[in-house]
Formats: structure tokens, C-alpha cells, sequence
């Protein structure tokens, strides 16, 4: 074939996965969500065709760098995106021929970058999302953050008012616990534009979690409140976190007796239930979880315990609490786990189980802050372990937060990992996917992406090891 057929092979590609993705985003049908499967796969099956011909085996003409890059960009996003689907639903994957390799997808968006050709600039895009955002979410202590600074810098001196590596730039800040600097950033990032109204709704987010990361919990209502107001996304969950940090605030400034007596915030939660969203017929798992924690609150008589700290959790925040802070939360949980024994009866040990669950994931990362030091504290890695297993003992006691189970048999099985002791991590793994045979719970998918990418981790590591 000439150039001008296998360009028109990826721009037919480029225009089949920009129409999928505006498709999967804007209809809830089934047929539509089906043609924009085949349309994916039609994209990827073309992508995966074109580095097989025109990269590995360079067939017929030496094409030019603007045309790599555009391969480069397609196969290495395919390839990172599939590799992070969970072996349940990658086996559904494989049988209409998609599958991944997130170390082939990294090299692919790698070799894009250095061509600095067209598309170099989305190459280094997709690879600044995946340490910044996947990462954050699957692995956040182990980001490579050198190489965010180095592109984003590279980038910023070439185009210094281009807002999307400004963001990248404050999501580096947020990952080195900078947060003074990150909301400096994402302001700057507001200021920059007027017209992409999305960005402005990803910094409020940013902002949001940067002033919950202080326990600032008024300043992270604010945002929370600017979301729900001007934001579609999820209208259910920001009114939620909205609730939550007024809630934590107004338990801090009020004696203990008296947190139940505020009609503003019960409703508040009361409210959360009537914004709720389906996406082909289903709702959010992060919807469910938030209308589930309302239902709470209304049957322990206006009452949660600690839902700003379980909500930073819940969100995967702890990785980027200040040692400072992580101390204070620590005293925080423990001292409120004892005052708040008798606020409540029927769930008592729902909330005692989230108190032991929230306590070894913050001294988990207590422990891991302390590895950056030359005082590394054996002694947090042992309580992390001996809470999270005070939290399984309650299993039997649990009547509503069963994702409390899954959380601390995942912790547990993180805590493992750290000690190296793989067979063991691998045995809680396998605990934490039991729970979701017996029980259905809130955030089962973001714990079994989790789930998969320590057990890829381990796998990795063995094969290594083996070697």
C-alpha cells in the first residue's frame, strides 16, 4: 500500500476510537454501547496491525515520524488500558481478540515522546495520566516521579501557557506532599483559560482533596459545594463528600453530644439519594457507596464515624498524608473510636471494625513515610498487621459495611508485600475476592483493580526471582 493508504489506516483508527469514546460517554443504550465495542476493537485490531508492519517489522517504506507517532500513541494507550482490566473481564476481552501489556504500552508511548514528532505531545499526555492518575490509584508509592518532572518541564519550557501540563505539573506537587505548591498550580491552571470548563471542575477536585489532606474540612466543602453546583459528573457523590466535611467540621467545633443536632447537614445527607445517575442501566459504584453511608448516618440516629477520614481513604488519599498529619489522624481514630462507643448499639462493631481498618492503613503508611528516613519504623508495619486482623475478627459482627472486609484482607495483603512475604500476600488476596462471593459491597470494582495489579506485582517479582 501507498503512504497515503496505511495514513488513511490511522486516521481511520484515530477517528473510530474518538467516536467510540464519545459514544460510550453520551448514550446508555445498549446497542449504542455495542457498536462502540466493535468500533474499539475495529480501532485496536488496525493500531495493533499497523506496529506489527510498520515498527517491528518496518515493511515496504520507512515511514516518517509524525506517522509513528500516531501509532505509537494508539497501540501504547490500547496496551496500558487493557493490561489494567481485571483477569475476570480480560478473559471476556481475549475472546474478541483485545488483550495488554502495560511494560509494551509504556515503551510504545516512550519511543512516541522521543520521535517529537505530531503527536509526541499526546504520547507524553498519556504517559503523564498513567504515573499520575492510574499509578496514584493502583501503586502511588511507587510513581516515578523523576520522569513526571523531566517531560512536564520539557514541555512547560516549550509551551509555557499550555494548561494540561500545568495540571500534570500539580498532580507532581500533590504526589511530593507539596500542597501549598499543587494549589498554586491548579489556581494558575483556572486563571490560564475561560473556556474549558472541565478543567476548572478537575482543579476544584484537586483543591478539594489538597484542603482535606490539611483536615482543612471548610475549605474542602467549599469545592465540594462549587462541584455539585457547576459540575454533572457525579451531582450524588460530590453532595456526599460535601456532607461529610461540613459533618467533620461541625463534630470538631461542637461538644460530642450535640453532632447529631444539625438539620442543615442530615439534609444534606438526605438529599445525596435524589441526584443518583445510571450508565446503561447501572448505577456508580461510588454512588451506591455514597447512598449506602446516607442510609447509615439516618439509622445510627444522625451518626458516622469519622467519614471525612474514611472518605480519604475510600479515595486512596492516605498515600499522601504528611507525617504530621498521619499522627494526628492516628490520635484522632483512637481517641474517637473510645469516645464514641456508646453513641450507638445495633452497629457498634461496624464502626469499631472501620476504626481498627482505618488505623492499619494509616500506620501502614506511617511505615512507609519512614522509609525515607534513616529511622525506619519496624514497629508501625506490626501495628498496621495486628489492626487489620482485629478487623477481621469482627467479620461475623458486621451487619452493613461488609467492604470493610475487602479493604483490610487488601491491606493485610499490602502489609505482606512490604515484609516480602509474598505467600502470605497472596493468601489475603485470595481472602479479599471471597468476600465478594458471599457478600455484595460497596467499591467492589476499585478494590479488585487493586487486587489484580498487587497480584501482577508479586507474579512479576517471582518471575524475576525465579530467573
Amino acid at each position: 500500500p501507498s503512504y497515503e493508504e496505511v495514513l488513511a489506516d490511522l486516521l481511520y483508527a484515530e477517528t473510530l476510537l474518538l467516536t467510540s469514546l464519545l459514544t460510550f460517554s453520551q448514550s446508555d443504550s445498549i446497542i449504542a454501547l455495542l457498536r462502540g465495542a466493535l468500533k474499539t476493537r475495529t480501532s485496536y485490531t488496525i493500531y495493533k496491525d499497523l506496529y506489527h508492519k510498520y515498527v517491528t517489522k518496518r515493511k515496504n517504506f520507512d515511514p516518517n515520524h509524525d506517522f509513528l507517532s500516531g501509532i505509537y500513541l494508539g497501540y501504547g494507550s490500547f496496551q496500558i488500558a487493557l493490561a489494567m482490566v481485571p483477569p475476570k473481564l480480560m478473559k471476556l476481552m481475549e475472546l474478541v481478540g483485545l488483550s495488554g501489556n502495560t511494560d509494551k504500552g509504556l515503551k510504545a508511548l516512550s519511543d512516541g515522546i522521543e520521535l517529537n514528532a505530531l503527536r509526541s505531545p499526546l504520547c507524553t499526555m498519556g504517559l503523564l495520566a498513567y504515573h499520575t492518575a492510574f499509578m496514584f490509584n493502583l501503586d502511588p508509592y511507587n510513581i516515578d516521579i523523576k520522569l513526571v518532572d523531566r517531560l512536564v518541564e520539557k514541555y512547560l519550557s516549550e509551551h509555557p501557557s499550555c494548561v494540561a501540563f500545568h495540571f500534570f505539573r500539580g498532580r507532581a506537587a500533590v504526589l511530593k506532599r507539596d500542597l501549598d505548591t499543587a494549589d498554586e498550580i491548579f489556581k494558575l491552571c483556572i486563571s490560564l483559560q475561560d473556556e474549558w470548563k472541565s478543567m476548572y471542575h478537575t482543579c476544584w477536585w484537586e483543591l478539594m482533596w489538597t484542603a482535606a489532606l490539611r483536615l482543612n474540612w471548610e475549605e474542602a466543602g467549599k469545592y465540594a459545594e462549587m462541584l455539585f453546583v457547576q459540575s454533572s459528573w457525579s451531582k450524588t457523590a460530590y453532595l456526599y463528600l460535601l456532607a461529610v466535611f461540613r459533618y467533620a467540621k461541625f463534630v470538631d467545633d461542637s461538644p460530642t453530644q450535640k453532632h447529631r443536632d444539625n438539620p442543615n447537614i442530615t439534609k444534606l445527607f438526605a438529599d445525596v439519594k435524589e441526584y443518583q445517575i445510571r450508565i446503561a442501566g447501572k448505577r456508580l459504584q461510588v454512588e451506591k457507596y455514597s447512598i449506602r453511608k446516607c442510609r447509615t448516618y439516618k439509622r445510627q440516629n444522625n451518626y458516622l464515624f469519622l467519614p471525612a477520614v474514611e472518605a480519604l481513604f475510600v479515595w486512596g488519599m492516605f498515600s499522601l498524608l504528611s507525617r504530621e498529619t498521619t499522627e494526628k489522624l492516628i490520635e484522632l481514630c483512637t481517641d474517637r473510636e473510645e469516645s464514641d462507643s456508646n453513641l450507638v448499639t445495633d452497629t457498634e462493631c461496624d464502626n469499631r471494625a472501620l476504626a481498627s481498618c482505618l488505623l492499619g492503613g494509616l500506620w501502614k503508611h506511617k511505615y512507609i513515610l519512614s522509609k525515607k528516613t534513616d529511622n525506619i519504623d519496624e514497629e508501625a508495619l506490626g501495628k498496621s498487621e495486628d489492626f487489620l486482623l482485629k478487623t477481621l475478627l469482627k467479620e461475623s459482627s458486621i451487619k452493613e459495611d461488609h467492604f470493610i472486609l475487602a479493604w483490610a484482607n487488601l491491606e493485610l495483603a499490602e502489609t505482606y508485600y512490604l515484609k516480602s512475604d509474598y505467600e502470605n500476600s497472596l493468601v489475603y488476596l485470595r481472602a479479599c475476592k471471597k468476600v465478594s462471593s458471599k457478600v455484595k459491597y460497596s467499591l467492589e470494582g476499585r478494590i479488585m483493580f487493586k487486587m489484580h495489579n498487587l497480584r501482577a506485582r508479586i507474579s512479576k517479582l517471582k518471575s524475576t526471582t525465579s530467573e
